[in-house]
């Protein structure tokens, strides 16, 4: 099956000095961030079918390229917890990957954070930089309400569980239950 990137930008490189190698794309793969759903965890499929297309030889996103993008749709749960969801996932699946490094002024809720990952591929262009745009849409758009079990909170300690605002509207709200 072959997998394509979200979005792409062809462009015309006037500085390449071999015109075959003057077109270049630019690359944005985007997936969503927070509770999983059913049988789909977000924040490992960030990972696996998000952020590894740029180091598989198999995908080769940005290929011949310096850098690429992943956007993240954050629905839910805390900035922290899914960062440390998402290194810990890469850790598993590709542990000679770095983690991702969070912006050193904070989280910034309702906003885009900006994160950064430098890291070496098997086809050019190495290193590669990989920018991550987390875009926070918690409590903007209404999502399912469906819960696969509580998580704890890797700095609080804190079990996460959700539920409806409403029992007549589908949305969710994170709610910290300090029981530990």
């Amino acid at each position: 099956e072959e997998k394509r990137p979200d979005f792409q930008w062809g462009y015309i490189d006037n500085n390449e000095s071999d015109p075959r190698k003057s077109s270049k794309l630019f690359c944005i793969e985007c997936k969503r961030l927070g509770q999983a759903i059913s049988n789909w965890i977000l924040n490992e499929n960030y990972v696996n079918h998000g952020i590894l297309r740029f180091v598989s030889e198999e995908h080769s996103y940005a290929l011949d390229v310096e850098s690429g993008a992943m956007v993240g749709y954050i629905e839910s749960l805390d900035f922290d917890l899914i960062l440390h969801e998402v290194n810990e996932t890469l850790s598993k699946l590709s542990p000679q990957l770095p983690e991702i490094n969070s912006d050193s002024n904070g989280w910034k809720k309702d906003e885009c954070n900006i994160l950064q990952q430098r890291f070496e591929r098997s086809f050019p262009i190495t290193p590669f930089e990989l920018k991550h745009l987390w875009i926070d849409l918690r409590g903007k758009i209404s999502f399912p309400a469906k819960v696969i079990k509580a998580r704890t909170s890797p700095k609080k300690g804190s079990k996460i569980t959700y539920k409806p605002k409403n029992p007549s509207n589908d949305t969710a709200e994170q709610q910290l239950d300090e029981q530990s």
